[in-house]
């Protein structure tokens, strides 16, 4: 079965580096992230380890 989770934020807490410290953490990875210094915001794709 899998589980999706969707959140939009309207701010950004994290860093994209500290984001994918912080995924690892907690038995996530990263499976697509469409971080881009020059956009304004970003996708981060994530499954359990």
């Amino acid at each position: 079965m899998v589980l999706v989770r969707s959140e939009l934020l309207s701010c950004w807490p994290y860093r994209c580096e500290e984001l994918e410290v912080e995924l690892h953490r907690v038995g996530l990875q990263t499976e697509l992230s469409t971080f881009d210094l020059e956009a304004e915001n970003y996708m981060v794709v994530a499954s359990k380890v």
